[in-house]
């Protein structure tokens, strides 16, 4: 064997064991939800967290002292599991154990979203299924904050305590599901609130907007109730408006939703720092406000092929 194929070797039998080092055991039907997900490490980190709840499910607090213990598995380069009481105490936060003890309910990140807050929703909201929460927090001895993105799950300890276990990455892969998750609690909440949930839409620091999702909501006819680019209220008409390639996707929105209550659309913009093309998926949705038909939808990037990049 040449010295080239053996080096190769070598990487791909180191690669295979940093893997098995993090891999973690989830029942097979909760293995079977995370083909929702685009990305590898959104389903290592999804896989992590749901493994850390079974075990401080099943273990209490004992837990902790597996996950202080093994490091590699539960706290990396990647992401690191963290716990809280449902009343806002943190129980256990390898990054900053100073945490540990105290109510972090009132914390906010970088854009005023109350994180926790945020997270106890999340676990609640049947269109959340796996708790994400996306916002922009300061990491321990870093500089500037960067934006996040957490799942979470809540168990009850043997002892009744009900807790949240989590966590995220910095700087996260831009899921499909996470635009189609605020897209579905948008649809939801204009059916219960009307054209009052308007308002909560286009609040900056919540769900339904985050880094470079938005969710826009437009009438039938293509016009704009919650513009989907800029931040105004019914600004524009969105029918006539193609992209960098010439396709009109808010028309195809309009025209695909007609016999479906749901559906996935293109949409090609201009990357804002090299000149190339970013492709964007739009999910969209047909909803009802206030006894109005109503579209819902948010765009979100789409992986760059590798021979792009």
């Amino acid at each position: 064997m040449s010295k080239g194929r053996m080096s190769c070797l070598a990487l791909w039998m180191l690669g295979s064991l940093v893997c098995f080092a993090w891999a973690v055991e989830v029942d097979p039907a909760f293995e079977q939800e995370l083909t929702r997900y685009d990305y590898r490490d959104t389903r290592k980190l999804v896989r992590t967290v749901r493994a850390a709840a079974d075990r401080v499910e099943v273990q209490g607090t004992n837990a902790f002292l597996e996950f202080r213990a093994d490091p590699k598995t539960w706290k990396n380069d990647l992401f690191y599991v963290y716990v809280y009481a449902m009343d806002g105490i943190c129980l256990y936060h390898p990054m900053a154990p100073a945490f540990e003890g105290k109510n972090l309910m009132e914390v906010a990140d970088a854009d005023g979203r109350l994180a926790l807050q945020m997270a106890i929703q999340a676990v609640k909201d049947p269109d959340n299924p796996h708790g994400w929460l996306h916002y922009l927090w300061h990491p321990a001895g870093g500089f500037n904050p960067v934006p996040k993105s957490s799942c979470h799950f809540q168990v009850s300890m043997p002892d009744g305590r009900a807790v949240l276990v989590g966590g995220g990455m910095e700087s996260p892969p831009e899921e499909r599901v996470f635009a189609q998750y605020a897209v579905d609690a948008a649809v939801r909440l204009l059916a219960e609130k009307g054209t009052a949930g308007i308002a909560e839409i286009t609040r900056p620091a919540t769900k339904f907007r985050f880094r470079d999702v938005k969710v826009f909501v437009m009438d039938e006819e293509g016009n704009a109730l919650v513009d989907p680019a800029l931040d105004a209220i019914g600004s524009r008409n969105l029918s006539s408006f193609t992209d960098a390639a010439g396709h009109a996707p808010f028309s195809q929105i309009v025209e695909k939703l007609k016999s479906s209550d749901r559906c996935w659309e293109v949409l090609l913009t201009k990357n804002r720092y090299e000149r190339v093309m970013d492709k964007r998926a739009i999910y969209a949705r047909r909803g009802v406000m206030d006894g109005t038909n109503v579209i819902a939808g948010a765009a979100t990037l789409l992986p760059r092929p590798i021979w792009s990049k």
